[in-house]
Parts: structure tokens; sequence; C-alpha cells
């Protein structure tokens, strides 16, 4: 019973921790589009309510693949895709910004 209340109070602080970290890791600018922000951030926005500007990942560094981009996270900066470099054992896969590839008879199909 101890050792139980002992893991989720242990929990808890580092949740708390977490947080409190993410909050105050980046100074925040309040937003309403993409255009309030440097060219090198993009809008974030959780709901209707304004958002804040965050840094878009540079070459190299880890990324999650964005449906829609603004929302929770920020797409890879421009000219960079976000890449799948890697699979965990346990199937998780893990991405990170790239510069976009073509092979030669892609870049003909594609220019022609």
């Amino acid at each position: 019973m101890y050792i139980t209340w002992y893991l989720i109070a242990h929990l808890i602080f580092l949740s708390v921790i977490l947080q409190y970290q993410q909050a105050h890791s980046y100074p925040k600018r309040k937003c309403r589009n993409w255009n309030e922000c440097k060219k090198d951030e993009c809008c974030i926005r959780y709901s209707s309510t304004k958002g804040y500007c965050k840094r878009r990942p540079q070459k190299g560094h880890r990324c999650k693949p964005v449906l829609l981009p603004g929302l929770r996270d920020c797409p890879c900066d421009e000219g960079l895709t976000c890449a799948r470099y890697k699979t965990t054992r346990w199937g998780l896969k893990k991405h990170r910004c790239e510069r976009l590839r073509f092979d030669e008879d892609e870049k003909e199909q594609r220019y022609a």
C-alpha cells in the first residue's frame, strides 16, 4: 500500500514539473494567425481562443507529422519535411525534419 501511494505521489510531482517546464521553456507571444509570428515560428492554437507563437522544428530536430498545421504542433521549417528515421522495438515511430530529396526520375516526372 505504501509503495502505491509513493509511486502516485512521484507521478503527480513529475507531471507538475513537466507542465511547469513546458509552460516556461519558451517565451510565448500571443497570436491569432501565423502572420503575427516570426518567420521561423507558427501560431499554435488549441481551440478558438488566442494561440501562441512556437518555433518551427529545424533540420535534424525531432518532429511530429502534422495533419493540421497550427493545431498543437508546428510543421518543419520551410523546405523541410517530417520524415520517419527510426522505429523502436516497441513499434513507436520517430521522426525528424529533413530536406526533401527527389531522385532523377521523380524530378523528370514532377517537372515535365
